[in-house]
C-alpha cells in the first residue's frame, strides 16, 4: 500500500496533479482584481471631439474621433485609447470631462497607455482636471506636438514612464502639483522651460536629454530629485528649494552649463548630484 502511494506521489509530481494531504492546506490562487482597461473584452466607442484642424494654411474649428475605453463600470469611468480620423492634418485637440455613452455621462478619468503614441498629426493636447492617470507612453514620439495644457485645479496624479519621451518639439511643461512623481519626459530636446508645482518626487531620468532646457522652476513642495533627473540638461543656473531633502547622484551630471545652484535648506546631495563646475551657494 505505501508502495503505490510513494508511486502516486511521483506520478502527481511528473504530471502536475495534486495529492490531497489534510497535514499541507492547498493555498487557493490568488483572484487578482483586473482593471477593466486592461482586459481585451472591454468596451470601446467613438466619439467625435472638438479640435482645431489646419486646413489651407489655417486654424479652423472641426471634430476629430476619439476612442474610449470603458475602465470602471460601477463608476461609469472612460479612458482614451487612440485617436483616429485626422485626416494627415495636424490637430490640436481637446480632450472631455465627460462623454455620452449608452444614454449615460462617462467621466474621461485616463489617457491609456500608447493612445496618442507616434501621432505625427498631433499638435497640441489640453488634458481636463478629470484625468488622473496619464498611461505610459501614451505621447512617446508625437514629435509635432509643441504644447500640452492642464486645466486648473487638475487631479492629475500620475505620469507613466515616458509618457512624453523624445516629443521633440515641445517647448514648454507647467506640471500641476497634484502629481505626485514626474517622469517621462526623456529626450524632448526642444524643451525650454519646465514648472514643477511641489510634485513629491522628480523620477531617474525624468527630463535627461532636454538639451535646450533653459529654465527650471522648481515651486516648494519637492522632496526627491532622483539619479539622473536633469542629465544632460542647458540650465545656466537652478533653485533648489528648502522643502527638497535629496539630490541623487548625476541628478544634474552633464549639465555642462550649470554654473550655480543656489540651494535653500540642507538636502543630502549625494557625491556626483552636479558636475564639478557648478558652484553650490546656500542660501541664507
Amino acid at each position: 500500500m505505501k508502495i503505490y502511494l510513494g508511486l502516486a506521489v511521483i506520478a502527481c509530481l511528473l504530471t502536475g496533479c495534486t495529492v490531497d494531504n489534510p497535514s499541507v492546506p492547498v493555498q487557493p490562487e490568488s483572484e487578482e482584481q483586473d482593471d477593466p482597461g486592461e482586459r481585451g473584452g472591454a468596451e470601446t466607442f467613438d466619439v467625435n471631439v472638438e479640435c482645431w484642424k489646419y486646413l489651407n494654411k489655417k486654424w479652423v474649428k472641426d471634430k476629430v474621433s476619439l476612442k474610449f475605453e470603458v475602465t470602471d463600470t460601477k463608476n461609469f469611468e472612460v479612458g482614451v485609447k487612440q485617436m483616429q480620423g485626422t485626416g494627415g492634418n495636424y490637430v490640436q485637440v481637446d480632450i472631455p470631462e465627460k462623454v455620452k455613452y449608452n444614454k449615460r455621462d462617462y467621466k474621461v478619468t485616463s489617457i491609456l497607455p500608447r493612445a496618442f503614441k507616434k501621432c505625427k498629426e498631433l499638435d497640441g493636447i489640453f488634458i481636463p482636471a478629470s484625468v488622473r492617470k496619464i498611461g505610459v507612453e501614451a505621447f512617446l514620439d508625437c514629435y509635432s506636438m509643441t504644447s500640452v495644457r492642464f486645466e486648473f485645479g487638475s487631479y492629475l496624479h500620475t505620469i507613466g514612464a515616458d509618457a512624453f519621451g523624445s516629443c521633440t518639439t515641445l517647448q514648454g511643461i507647467d506640471i500641476p502639483g497634484s502629481v505626485e512623481v514626474v517622469q517621462g519626459f526623456k529626450g524632448c530636446t526642444g524643451l525650454k522651460e519646465v514648472t514643477i508645482n511641489g510634485s513629491r518626487e522628480i523620477g531617474e531620468e525624468a527630463f535627461e536629454n532636454c538639451i535646450n532646457l533653459e529654465t527650471l522652476i522648481l515651486n516648494d513642495g519637492t522632496r526627491y530629485i532622483r539619479s539622473g533627473a536633469f542629465r544632460y540638461c542647458g540650465m545656466t543656473t537652478v533653485d533648489i528649494p528648502s522643502s527638497v531633502w535629496e539630490i541623487n547622484i548625476w541628478a544634474f551630471d552633464c549639465c555642462y552649463d550649470l554654473a550655480k545652484a543656489i540651494i535653500h535648506g540642507s538636502p543630502t546631495i549625494f557625491s556626483g548630484a552636479f558636475p564639478n563646475n557648478t558652484e553650490l551657494i546656500y542660501a541664507e
